[in-house]
């Protein structure tokens, strides 16, 4: 799903943060590489067609007052478009857990990429806060990729209030693809180790049956 699940993200953080001065993607008018599979930009790259294809990228949020106008090499059903003004008195919660939904959806796929346009920084941090960041983290990590982000204040908010839903909820519940198959790994690791150890020390191992609830 998402590129990096947490705690990993602590790690990309750091290097982030060394290399952001140097980084054009922190630019305005160059999309900027969230992780390795979200990208956010502004007005202009998203409608380039060369550059969306030399991205890879296969699913647009746009997060505007207008259409943008997204090239046709785009399907339709990959694009999602939230119309709303840049304004602190403007409610964008009501449109978070559906912005969430469709980059999960999408992210399924490790082949594809997102690219958020405008406001979506605050539907990418909205995101991130679903894998385990607080908001605080969220707009941290994503501003040290792209330094030009800066949620208003109503936005950052409505983000606090977001993220206070996924703070409740259970580890398990909020683990990924690939948080489960690290654990797999790793409890897999701890079987094979018991056996070895007890071959060791002359002892028959008996059969061990690993599920995964």
């Amino acid at each position: 799903m998402l590129a990096f699940p947490s705690p990993r993200w602590r790690t990309a953080f750091g290097a982030a943060s060394l290399a952001a001065n140097n980084d054009p993607g922190m630019k305005l008018g160059k999309a900027s590489l969230i992780t390795p599979n979200i990208f956010l930009s502004d007005y202009y790259t998203a409608r380039d067609e060369k550059e969306l294809v030399k991205l890879g990228i296969t699913h647009v949020v746009s997060v505007l007052e207008h259409d943008p106008h997204i090239p046709r090499c785009i399907p339709e059903t990959n694009k999602l478009r939230i119309q709303i003004t840049d304004r602190p008195d403007v409610d964008i919660l009501i449109h978070l857990e559906r912005t969430t939904e469709f980059l999960r959806l999408a992210l399924e796929e490790p082949t594809n990429k997102v690219l958020g346009v405008s406001r979506s920084a605050t539907v990418v941090c909205a995101y991130l806060t679903s894998t385990g960041m607080t908001a605080k983290e969220a707009v941290k990590f994503v501003k040290s990729k792209r330094g030009i982000v800066q949620p208003n204040t109503g936005f950052t908010r409505q983000l606090g209030i977001y993220a206070k839903r996924y703070a409740n909820v259970s580890q398990p519940r909020r683990e990924n693809t690939f948080t489960r198959n690290i654990r797999k790994l790793k409890i897999g690791d701890g079987v094979s180790e018991r056996i070895r150890r007890l071959k060791a020390k002359g002892a028959e191992p008996v059969e061990v049956q690993v599920e995964d609830k």
